[in-house]
């Protein structure tokens, strides 16, 4: 078996595009079903953002659950960019972890990414 889709829920498909495209960089890849449903291009698995009629809180890291991670060859660099653009940041500082570093940061609607550089 491999990972077939991953599923974002948004409340404001527009707001969450404005995000997903203009600040983290995915690439529209079908908006076929908009409003409802947008498919953006990031890498091999498809990438979809779906509405919504409500968010769900999380209490990033010690809650259970799952959480999605990007990949940059500049953590720093991405952190300032992303503070300067008022992204809300679960790490307002670079975190080391094993295998790099990097720093959480929340979309729109309180989904938790993080942006990881591998060293």
């Amino acid at each position: 078996m491999k990972i077939a889709v991953i599923t974002v829920n948004v409340t404001d498909m527009d707001k969450a595009l404005e995000f997903y495209t203009g600040i983290v960089g995915f690439e529209i890849a079908s908006k076929q079903l908009y409003p409802e449903i947008v498919e953006l291009k990031n890498g091999d698995v498809p990438f979809i953002l779906q509405k919504a009629t409500k968010t769900a809180a999380s209490n990033y890291p010690e809650d259970t659950g799952v959480y999605l991670a990007i990949a940059t060859d500049d953590a720093r660099a991405t952190l300032l960019r992303f503070k300067q653009l008022g992204v809300e940041l679960v790490h307002d500082s670079i975190q080391d972890f094993p295998a790099g570093e990097m720093f959480a940061f929340k979309d729109p609607f309180g989904t938790v990414w993080e942006c990881l550089q591998f060293i």
